[in-house]
């Protein structure tokens, strides 16, 4: 029971109360290490809308899952990695730019070809960051500085800024 009050059904990451949670307890340790700093990274699979449609919505799930598989792989052992929302995945550190995956398994894979080859599309993340060097925010506002980063970034891939 406790499993499920705390992770996402779909990718087994922990949900967004998990998130605002550990979020307020490392602003607030934030604010007592002069050097520590605390960073939140949005991010937000590219391609996705086209797999659901093209794919279906089996596919894209199991693109989700890969894709949060990837993620939990990819930090350290007390990194928090959630599910905040329909659209988004928050984790802590980009260590792989551009993780690809395969819908028809959810397992992930670096080889481009394979992935547009499944697809049509290649998948992958777009990330948005944001970075307080001494805990003195609120949490909401760093999650909503990552976010507009991240909106930026899309925007300026898609040439309209």
């Amino acid at each position: 029971m406790r499993n499920l009050a705390y992770r996402d059904p779909l990718t087994d990451l922990w949900n967004r109360h998990v998130f605002e949670r550990r979020l307020l307890e490392e602003l607030c340790r934030a604010r007592f290490r002069p050097v520590c700093c605390l960073s939140i990274v949005v991010v937000d699979v590219l391609g996705m809308t086209a797999i659901n449609e093209i794919h279906g919505r089996d596919a894209g799930d199991r693109c989700l899952k890969g894709v949060a598989c990837l993620l939990r792989e990819s930090v350290r052992e007390y990194d928090v990695v959630a599910r905040l929302g329909r659209r988004r995945v928050r984790h802590t550190a980009s260590r792989h730019r551009r993780p690809r995956c395969d819908p028809r398994d959810g397992a992930h894979t670096p080889a481009d070809q394979r992935c547009q080859r499944t697809l049509g599309t290649a998948l992958g993340p777009e990330y948005g960051s944001a970075t307080t060097p001494d805990g003195e925010t609120s949490g909401s506002n760093l999650l909503r500085c990552a976010e507009v980063s991240l909106q930026c970034d899309q925007e300026r891939r898609e040439g309209l800024i």
